[in-house]
């Protein structure tokens, strides 16, 4: 902990190792986690509980209707509908093709959808089109009224 390095290169990835005392995840070394113990531990493996903030083992995502470690999908992956979620990555943007029954990137706006989470924005139409993100309101338009208008 000695010099000024240490404290750059820590608010950036975690130093400490498994084994070692800690109060926060984010400080325990890549592939840590600050476990129950306040000691840094290996994050979770496919099949065993996991927290949404702390994430999992390498290639997996923390399904959080479940509270488990799933595998990561990618574009092209099959979808598996066993799970709530068919197509689970790591930034929520994969949705499932029902023709091909292939993961796909979400759909843009105006696109043919089925469910919400066929949508970029989350939001699916009753006239089954992805519905594009409402621009959020000005700081004069949520907090002030003028008189008249």
């Amino acid at each position: 902990m000695e010099g000024s390095n240490y404290a750059v290169s820590s608010l950036f990835e975690g130093a400490i190792t498994a084994g070692n005392g800690c109060e926060y995840s984010r400080e325990c070394a890549p592939g840590l986690r600050c476990g129950d113990g306040h000691t840094c531990e290996p994050l979770p493996e496919e099949d065993e509980a996991c927290e949404v903030n702390d994430g999992c083992a390498a290639g997996l995502v923390c399904l959080v209707t479940t509270g488990t470690c799933v595998t990561a999908r990618a574009v092209g992956d099959p979808c598996d509908w066993g799970l709530d979620v068919p197509c689970p990555d790591a930034h929520h943007t994969l949705t499932c093709d029902e023709e091909t029954d292939l993961c796909v990137a979400q759909y843009e706006d105006g696109a043919a959808c089925v469910s919400h989470n066929n949508c970029r924005t989350q939001t699916c139409g009753e006239d089954g089109l992805c519905v594009p993100d409402e621009p959020l309101p000005s700081v004069g338009e949520q907090f002030c009224q003028i008189d008249g208008e």
